[in-house]
């Protein structure tokens, strides 16, 4: 690992050589692997774009169940101290109740 460090002095840049790998192995020609590149980068874009749109909606989703249960547990529990609230009413108007105590 030494010795690479040894053949490259500071400065120079060791050519790319990822292109005419990718060229040779692929057997694809310059513009036929730039149009590759790009028709894979539009189908990554679309896809990222595609999962983005369902999460959204996905937690949009959520939300409003979330809220839902949230307005619904809300009002029993107004249901049910208005109805306790009659029943005390009730005992407490209670003639026979009110000469017992």
């Amino acid at each position: 690992m030494g010795e690479h460090l040894a053949d490259n002095p500071i400065g120079y840049k060791r050519p790319n050589r990822l292109l005419p790998l990718l060229m040779r192995k692929t057997g694809l020609q310059g513009s036929e692997l730039l149009l590759l590149t790009l028709v894979l980068f539009v189908i990554w874009f679309a896809a990222i774009s595609a999962i983005s749109l369902i999460k959204s909606s996905y937690d949009q989703r959520i939300e409003n169940q979330l809220t839902t249960l949230l307005e619904s547990a809300d009002q029993s529990l107004h249901v049910w101290s208005h109805d306790r609230k009659a029943i005390v009413e009730n005992l407490a108007s209670d003639e026979d109740l009110l000469a017992a105590t």
